[in-house]
């Protein structure tokens, strides 16, 4: 699939959107990102802080969500987000979009978007086998921070919070 990331549009989640988007599954071992399809992930994703992006051919690329829904519950506990001069940051690919190189371009869009809305520092959290997305991750600016654990489907996981801001990003 041809993408173009040059002319990304961003819309709030729609239901459509939110269907196709709850049914991806991505490989192994990024499998732990994959969704259940469920009435009440859809629900989840209409509802929430998240949008869509389409491409410059109206195809749906990603999504990225900010604020609360974007939280990775086991931060509470630490004290990850008590400082409220950060909005939190969390996208995805579609699965077939992924390890293509894309995943730069798409944060930055992402954080210009939410920088246009009036948000200049970021932070985020992602598993710590998500070694793609850290790489991008760093490329872009953000600077690691901390490991924490936080249960997923049962099962303790390891999370990597980092940070940034509008200088750092270069936005």
């Amino acid at each position: 699939m041809d993408v173009e990331l040059n002319q990304l549009t961003f819309q709030k989640m729609s239901y459509e959107s939110a269907r196709e988007i709850s049914c991806w599954t991505y490989p192994s071992p990024y499998d732990i990102y994959s969704m259940d399809g469920s009435e009440e992930l859809v629900q989840e994703l209409v509802e929430g802080n998240y949008y869509v992006a389409y491409d410059s051919n109206q195809q749906l690329i990603g999504y990225f969500c900010y604020g609360h829904d974007a939280r990775v519950p086991g931060g509470y506990k630490i004290g990850l987000y008590e400082d409220q001069s950060f909005v939190d940051v969390g996208l995805g690919l579609k699965p077939n979009l992924t390890g293509a190189g894309l995943g730069k371009s798409f944060l930055e869009k992402v954080l210009s978007y939410l920088h246009t809305l009036d948000y200049t520092s970021f932070r985020l959290v992602v598993l710590t086998t998500n070694k793609r997305a850290i790489i991008v991750y760093l490329k872009a600016g953000f600077v690691p921070k901390m490991v924490f654990s936080s249960p997923v489907n049962g099962k303790n996981m390891e999370f990597l919070f980092m940070e940034s801001d509008k200088e750092n990003l270069g936005l």
